[in-house]
């Protein structure tokens, strides 16, 4: 289309940036490497799994995003320590949890399935 322009002298030069996009202009890879690098940014949300460790007794609940490629994100995953214990835990209750349950034996076995560290969750302050 560029060399359609030149040719008939309807030239309109475009610009992002203040970047020329003529194709053999050398901001045309830099041009590839932005979209390259949006598409590398955009992640999907996954469904919440919560897990069940029984010989912890606790929850942990895994927040998964996906990158286009479909691994697993470590840095925008997150795995968060619930302050429920599963041998406290009524039907009722574990019914409300957001997310399917799972239940594993060990941490071991956890940290094998996990893209990324337990954070414990924090606690709201009444004061």
């Amino acid at each position: 289309m560029e060399l359609l322009d030149i040719t008939f002298g309807m030239y309109c030069e475009q610009s992002i940036f203040g970047l020329s996009l003529l194709f053999p202009n050398l901001n045309f890879p830099l041009l590839l490497y932005l979209f390259h690098f949006m598409i590398l940014c955009v992640h999907r949300k996954m469904p919440i799994i919560v897990y069940e460790v029984n010989k912890e007794d606790c929850f942990i609940q895994l927040e998964r995003h996906r990158c286009l490629h479909l691994k697993d994100c470590r840095l925008l995953s997150k795995a968060i320590r619930l302050p429920h214990l599963p041998s406290k835990t009524t039907t009722k209750l574990r019914r409300n949890f957001e997310g399917r349950i799972v239940q594993v034996q060990d941490m071991k076995e956890l940290e094998s399935l996990l893209p990324c560290l337990i954070r414990e969750k924090k606690q709201k302050s009444t004061a």
